[in-house]
């Protein structure tokens, strides 16, 4: 779930069920984030934040890629892509005021629980591996840190789960003491 390269393939064959599909978290981080950036829906707004911030900068520490090297155009899109992601989180958050809460936690909380609910489901029946929930990436991951499946989900998920209420906490704290919101920034649920 983390660990959310996307798999590149290269080659001159149908593209396979992999590279068709955006299910993997980082496709539908370009997707949530260019929505994000122009509705400044809360929902989007969080899921760019948390996804964006942590599971994004992964992907580019560390790449699961298969496909040909610069200046390809899977290269530079994959290395764009999760780039570009991060800046738009950068940028809502801190460029826009626009603040995560305790609510917005739950909330992409529950939305990636039903993401890696309905990955695990297509992963089983079409053989995939979305967002490596079956199974570790062939190449070696940080996974391999931490266990064997599905040991590694679980520890996946706990850290994930740590780290976005850490990165929910410094936005939090001040405002618990002297108002309450559960919206994104100053928005009004």
């Amino acid at each position: 779930m983390a660990i959310d390269a996307r798999r590149c393939r290269s080659g001159s064959g149908p593209a396979s069920l992999v590279d068709s599909v955006p299910l993997h978290l980082s496709d539908l981080a370009g997707f949530v984030a260019a929505y994000a950036l122009l509705t400044h829906s809360r929902r989007a707004v969080a899921l760019t934040y948390y996804w964006c911030l942590t599971l994004s900068p992964q992907a580019l520490f560390f790449p699961v890629l298969d496909s040909p090297d610069f200046p390809h155009h899977e290269f530079l899109a994959f290395w764009s892509l999760h780039l570009l992601v991060v800046w738009a989180a950068v940028y809502l958050t801190w460029g826009v005021g626009l603040h995560p809460t305790w609510r917005d936690y739950r909330t992409t909380v529950v939305i990636t629980a039903c993401w890696a609910a309905t990955a695990m489901l297509v992963n089983s029946a079409t053989g995939t591996n979305y967002g490596f929930l079956n199974r570790k990436p062939e190449s070696g991951s940080v996974l391999d840190l931490l266990g064997p499946w599905p040991w590694y989900v679980v520890a996946e998920v706990a850290l994930i789960l740590a780290t976005w209420a850490l990165l929910t906490w410094p936005w939090t704290w001040r405002r618990g003491r002297t108002h309450r919101s559960d919206g994104v920034g100053g928005w009004p649920t």
